[in-house]
């Protein structure tokens, strides 16, 4: 990220959190804590699933010979941050079907459970079972409800 783009996140930042701090929610600093994290963590997801549908806007752009845009899908997928909803376009050709974002990312077509995500789970899981591991990613400001993997 260039600087000017990190000093305007950082000032857009500022002001959601000094937005939090004179609403008076928060009762003391481990409220606000708390609050400044699920307000960043949500405009993070946002933010994240915006990119995403830029990348596979521009992937599209660039479609091989012989292909054509199938149909857009929308997709959520779990993250250590929250739930990212995006939407990717799925391509068909004479060999079969292509998702461009997936294919960039690396990421499987049924993939419910972002990397990093199921990584966390895969640790944490060996120590604790893993609904307490899934506790865990959501207390950590994954997503709330208990991703299954797939």
């Amino acid at each position: 990220m260039d600087n000017s783009a990190a000093t305007t996140a950082e000032a857009a930042l500022t002001d959601l959190f000094t937005g939090i701090l004179f609403e008076g929610t928060a009762a003391d600093l481990l409220s606000l804590e708390g609050e400044v994290l699920g307000a960043g963590h949500a405009l993070m997801t946002r933010a994240l699933g915006s990119a995403l549908e830029r990348l596979d806007a521009a992937l599209c752009a660039e479609i091989p010979s012989g292909w054509h845009v199938h149909d857009a899908r929308e997709r959520t997928l779990a993250t250590t941050f929250g739930d990212v909803a995006f939407k990717w376009h799925r391509l068909r050709g004479a060999d079969g079907a292509l998702v461009p974002l997936a294919e960039e990312l690396d990421l499987p077509w049924g993939a419910r459970i972002s990397p990093a995500a199921e990584a966390f789970l895969v640790e944490a899981g060996a120590e604790v079972s893993y609904a307490a591991a899934s506790r865990l990613l959501a207390q950590a400001g994954g997503p709330a409800s208990a991703p299954r993997r797939s």
